[in-house]
């Protein structure tokens, strides 16, 4: 099952218009228009939000803003594609990871 961040990134290719890029947790990329799509690996780190501390308070202890509606952690939240070098592409995650796909 792959997720999907709420305002998931979908870039089209400067060089081809009929390149597609979108993420989740994966780096999706369409060579024709949407019509199929190709997935990289899980690029996300597998944290568990709930273990994560905020604003001081340790992930285990009872917090007002542990369960605000947001479903995970570990999403794809940017692409972006080299406007100068066709297919180098920069990709960053909500919980820290940047990759290069190329």
């Amino acid at each position: 099952m792959y997720r999907f961040y709420w305002n998931t990134p979908i870039v089209l290719s400067p060089h081809n218009p009929r390149v597609i890029y979108t993420g989740g947790d994966r780096f999706f990329k369409s060579l024709d228009r949407g019509d199929t799509w190709t997935a990289t690996a899980d690029l996300t780190k597998h944290i568990d939000r709930n273990t994560l501390p905020i604003m001081g308070v340790p992930g285990k202890d009872p917090m007002a803003s542990k369960h605000d509606g947001y479903t995970g952690y570990g999403y794809i939240v940017t692409i972006g594609e080299s406007p100068k070098m066709p297919g180098v592409i920069w990709i960053g995650t909500d919980d820290g990871n940047v990759q290069s796909e190329s």
